[in-house]
């Protein structure tokens, strides 16, 4: 029987369907034969004789048969193959049934049995009403149960077939979330779905699809009386302090946790086993995401033209795509690296795809270029006059920026200026930059180019008309709207601690941390493109211009706390001895070259509230223009003569707060040890 299951399953779709319509053409004969047995007056049950039903039904079925009433066999099978075949009854997939199937049946059903009874009264055959509506009945009966029946066979023969490697896994949430996540899983044969778990009393007890729901103050026990590996979470009502307090329970049970995806594709039944996610990054933070104004947001952004900077990077990327559903009218992509230009380039194009009704008109410009490239630069946005500038492009990783000085000061210092300066020549209205917590009291020269930039832009906008000097291209009437943002830690992006952790622990381990003290401050790849792009239309004429903005970020991550949570919600224990038997470890091996304990987003200790709640301002000095033009002059010549050592004496006599490091750049180290460095 297994086996011929099984070849039906594969059976192609064309052969299944001439199948359940053969199935369904008996039915409804049958269900017609059975409806005028039931209806003749003269049927008896049980007869005087002792004559069994199906015997005495059938002599009395065949002198109840008229001539006119053969013809209600031949057109009730026709009339309702194709009533069923219209309402889509062979379109659906039997392992699916639920109550909209149901209720297609129900409909089907009632039309077939209708347009039958108008076919009989029209053609004035003689049939009885009562007939009509036991035939209702039973035919409904009969074809549900026939899928039911179909579906209850494939069910259980998945069940059997199911291998020894089954993933045991259990829903904590039986709402209507978790319904429907395991109407998904139920035909899913890596997942074999043990039962629910709810924080709600009145659940405990009862039972969904059949499976039990579990009290979780007992889920230790059912994890290992069941050996469940997985839970999925499918709480999506719950706030974050309520799912922190749900995963602080779980990390302590030796099972994987892991999030479900959008609740529409689930409703829709497009859940596949790949969608099922890893643990939500705000999940690991702890706190509940910022939100912008999205009025603001569609006013300011609504029919403008956009210019993104390092378009294709973390930040820049994701500006890209939340700034499309604000509908501008042009979006600039400029990017130095092909691959990452080709690859936001594509993304963009298939959103408007996506949303081809609501975005039409929107077009997307990719641009291969470099930022500290005057020419190509003013020629860029002299040609396509953006409203918006949006700076991401920066080198931003701490270690190789230490390891490539001049290179990092070229993009982030020399880049910025060569962009605002061109943003200002071509009377650009707005210019945000984006900047970092590494720029507080820097450490390191990609913090310090990082403040060095945040100044350029300060000085440049308090003075109502600029004279550039470098080189000198006479006084330009400065009408562009300055604002830097600056944030912490952005995870899930290039280089982040995230991917970084699950990468390290799908290879086993070990998790790599440069000290068990080391704190950040952290925001998602999300909120920090809504923060960018919601800082960017705050400032108005009545503000002071090139505001630097700052988000509340809540208290600062332990990363050692951070990698502790990941191990244990991933199923794993934390190895702490060496001899230890199983866990995963995490290893300390020290200080990057410029990398700190701890980051501020504060130069100054007081912010200044702005209209929305999560963002605030800071009241930072900078220096006269006059004063930045002449380190920018000093900058470039040290660029161009390839003086490290210049620039690092630059720095520390601008740049408040920063401390140099030992110099680790690999020309140096090759230069004065006079051997190759690897």
């Amino acid at each position: 029987m297994k086996f011929q299951i099984n070849k039906f399953i594969h059976l192609p779709r064309y052969v299944k369907y001439f199948l359940t319509l053969l199935i369904d053409i008996s039915i409804l004969i049958l269900s017609m034969q059975i409806a005028i047995i039931l209806g003749s007056n003269s049927l008896q049950i049980v007869t005087n004789y002792g004559e069994s039903f199906v015997i005495s039904s059938f002599l009395k079925f065949l002198p109840y048969i008229k001539d006119s009433v053969w013809l209600v066999f031949f057109i009730s099978p026709i009339i309702g193959i194709a009533i069923f075949n219209f309402h889509l009854l062979y379109s659906e997939v039997v392992r699916f049934v639920n109550y909209r199937l149901i209720l297609s049946v129900l409909k089907a059903v009632l039309i077939h049995s209708l347009t039958l009874f108008s076919i009989i009264f029209i053609l004035n055959i003689d049939f009885s009403k009562s007939i009509l509506a036991i035939y209702f009945f039973i035919c409904l009966v009969n074809l549900m149960g026939s899928r039911l029946i179909m579906r209850f066979i494939l069910l259980r023969s998945k069940a059997k077939t199911a291998t020894k490697n089954q993933r045991k896994v259990l829903i904590f949430g039986a709402g209507d979330a978790g319904r429907y996540l395991a109407q998904s899983i139920v035909n899913l044969n890596e997942l074999d779905l043990v039962g629910f778990s709810d924080d709600e009393s009145s659940f405990h007890g009862r039972r969904i699809m059949g499976l039990p729901i579990f009290n979780p103050t007992n889920l230790i026990n059912v994890v290992k009386d069941f050996s469940i590996t997985e839970i999925f979470l499918a709480i999506p009502s719950a706030n974050s302090l309520q799912r922190q307090g749900i995963l602080d329970r779980l990390r302590m049970l030796p099972v994987s946790v892991k999030t479900l995806p959008s609740m529409v594709d689930i409703v829709n039944n497009k859940l596949k086993l790949s969608d099922v996610k890893d643990l939500d990054i705000n999940d690991l933070l702890g706190r509940d995401p910022a939100y912008p104004d999205k009025e603001l947001l569609m006013s300011g952004i609504a029919g403008k033209k956009i210019l993104i900077t390092g378009a294709g990077g973390s930040i820049g990327s994701e500006i890209c795509r939340q700034i499309i559903y604000y509908k501008p009218k042009q979006i600039i992509l400029l990017e130095i690296n092909e691959y990452f230009l080709y690859q936001i380039h594509n993304e963009c194009i298939n959103l408007l795809n996506k949303e081809n009704s609501s975005l039409s008109g929107l077009s997307v410009v990719p641009i291969l270029s470099s930022v500290h490239d005057y020419e190509s630069m003013q020629n860029i946005i002299n040609k396509f006059k953006p409203d918006i500038i949006y700076h991401a492009a920066a080198y931003k990783h701490v270690p190789m920026v230490e390891h490539n000085p001049i290179e990092g000061i070229k993009n982030n210092v020399v880049g910025t200026y060569i962009t605002a300066r061109c943003a200002v020549e071509s009377k650009v209205k707005r210019f945000v930059l984006i900047s970092t917590d590494k720029a507080v009291r820097p450490t390191n020269i990609m913090g310090a180019s990082k403040r060095l930039s945040e100044m350029i832009l300060q000085g440049m906008a308090n003075i109502a008309k600029i004279n550039f000097s470098i080189p000198n291209k006479g006084v330009h009437k400065n009408i562009t709207r300055f604002s830097i943002v600056r944030f912490g830690n952005v995870l899930g992006s290039s280089g982040s601690v995230v991917p970084l952790f699950r990468e390290q622990l799908r290879s086993g381990g070990p998790l790599t941390l440069t000290h068990k003290d080391i704190t950040r401050y952290f925001m998602t790849i999300s909120e920090a493109a809504q923060l960018v792009l919601q800082a960017s239309l705050m400032i108005d004429s009545k503000e002071k211009n090139a505001e630097v903005y700052v988000l509340d970020m809540g208290e600062p991550v332990k990363i050692y706390d951070l990698a502790v949570r990941m191990i244990e919600l991933s199923g794993n224990r934390v190895k702490y001895e060496a001899n230890q038997d199983d866990g995963i470890e995490i290893k300390l091996i020290g200080l990057r070259p410029g990398e700190k304990l701890y980051e501020e987003l504060l130069i100054g200790n007081k912010p200044i509230k702005t209209s929305h709640s999560r963002i605030f301002k800071a009241s930072e000095e900078f220096l006269s223009w006059d004063l930045t033009t002449e380190i920018l002059d000093e900058i470039i010549d040290r660029i161009k003569s390839n003086d490290v050592e210049g620039i690092r004496n630059i720095l520390k006599s601008s740049v408040n707060g920063y401390k140099a490091s030992n110099r680790v750049d690999w020309t140096y180290l090759a230069k004065t040890k006079s051997k190759k460095v690897f």
